[in-house]
């Protein structure tokens, strides 16, 4: 069989801590140099007391850098950090700005794997940490080997090759990129009551909207969550609005849309039952035929009050589809004149309703990024990201050339 070289000629820098994991190191640097890789090994910390510079050198081919080697042109196609323990954790953190690990990994944006040694949760500055890097976009493998260590990059890899071309793409932002801003965020699904106990509805659990509430939170937003039934406690430092229906979670919207960020999040129905019994509906003999009328369209809308306001908001969708993915999201974009869409399947053995990770495409004017399957606290991270990116740009009214049916 002939071997894979999945990373030939891939260019990559190994950020080496210390401690007893540190031992894998050369299992990993065999695999990833069997897959095509060129390894350059840099040893942070007390890491070669742990494994030898000649070990390092002899397996990578290449000279071992320590802190002192890494200069500001210092750059790689991606950087695997491995192991990574709470003093290292600590030194890459978002909040290192001035540590020459952390920068190391800034010029990695959205490129960097993370392995944390066994005991990194221990301690709750490390777990803190790991947590912010979690939401910067680290894709941490399902193992420590060598062989998941491989598959994580060539991930990450993957979908670098199919984010659009940009000019100015920021680095990951070393802080929230949301200070002071005002955030809208709508979640879990709507009610649709037939009668007191019986409605229509959908599988939503929130998740997704309370991960964005949470990291929008952290990143020094204010923000408020607009919530439809589901049994998720809100973030800390958010606040929380409850409601059931369409029409309840509309008239919530219309009291909070003076905004910065609005991002609807939530599963909200397309259609309510034309009347509702206020007795239970009883069983009878025959068919029971039902008349559907349309919910109002919440983010159609408020594009619309929104229109002529200086600064506008940005106005972020989602699009839940059970095909046709990515033309859907981008016609959601142009009919109701958003500036990002998040597209992502449902339905299915990967839905995205009620998981905990979610593979998904961001469509905006700009062009398409599509995302590997990661943790829903991750996606969140990665669309304030682009959220951030937005709010520093000039926003004036909405161009004429978006369509202004609120479909």
């Amino acid at each position: 069989m002939v071997p894979s070289v999945r990373l030939k000629r891939t260019r990559l820098c190994l950020l080496m801590g210390g401690g007893p994991d540190a031992f894998e190191t050369a299992e990993r640097i065999r695999v990833l140099v069997r897959e095509g890789a060129e390894v350059t090994v840099v040893a942070a910390l007390d890491a070669l007391r742990w494994v030898g510079r000649t070990t390092l050198e002899t397996l990578s081919g290449a000279p071992v850098l320590t802190e002192e080697a890494l200069t500001p042109t210092l750059c790689f196609s991606a950087l695997v950090v491995a192991p990574a323990g709470r003093d290292l954790l600590c030194r890459i953190r978002p909040e290192a700005t001035d540590d020459p690990y952390r920068q190391l990994l800034e010029r990695h944006a959205h490129r960097f794997v993370l392995v944390p040694d066994e005991d990194a949760g221990a301690e709750p500055a490390a777990r803190v940490a790991l947590e912010r890097l979690e939401e910067e976009g680290a894709v941490l493998p399902a193992h420590a080997s060598g062989a998941a260590v491989a598959d994580a990059v060539v991930e990450i890899l993957g979908a670098q090759s199919l984010r659009p071309p940009a000019a100015s793409r920021p680095a990951l932002p070393s802080r929230g990129g949301l200070e002071g801003a005002r955030v809208v965020v709508t979640a879990g699904p709507t009610r649709e009551h037939l009668d007191p106990v019986r409605f229509l509805s959908n599988p939503s659990t929130g998740k997704m909207g309370y991960a964005l509430a949470e990291v929008a939170a952290r990143r020094g937003a204010e923000v408020v969550l607009i919530s439809g039934p589901t049994t998720l406690d809100p973030p800390a430092g958010v606040r929380c609005i409850r409601v059931v229906s369409a029409e309840e979670m509309a008239s919530a919207v219309r009291a909070e849309d003076r905004c910065d960020v609005f991002i609807g999040a939530a599963a909200v129905a397309d259609y309510r039952p034309a009347a509702r019994a206020d007795r239970k509906l009883k069983k009878g003999e025959g068919d029971l035929n039902l008349k559907l009328v349309r919910t109002e369209d919440i983010i159609a809308q408020l594009a619309q009050r929104a229109r002529s306001r200086n600064p506008r908001p940005i106005l972020v969708g989602f699009a839940a589809e059970t095909h046709a993915v990515e033309e859907n999201a981008r016609e959601k974009l142009n009919k109701k004149g958003l500036d990002l869409v998040v597209g992502n399947r449902v339905g299915g053995g990967r839905s995205a309703f009620g998981a905990d990770e979610n593979e998904a495409v961001l469509v905006s004017p700009a062009g398409v990024e599509r995302l590997p399957r990661m943790s829903k606290r991750q996606l969140a991270a990665r669309i304030l990201d682009e959220v951030a990116v937005l709010l520093a740009e000039p926003r004036e009214s909405l161009s004429d050339t978006h369509a202004q049916d609120p479909g």
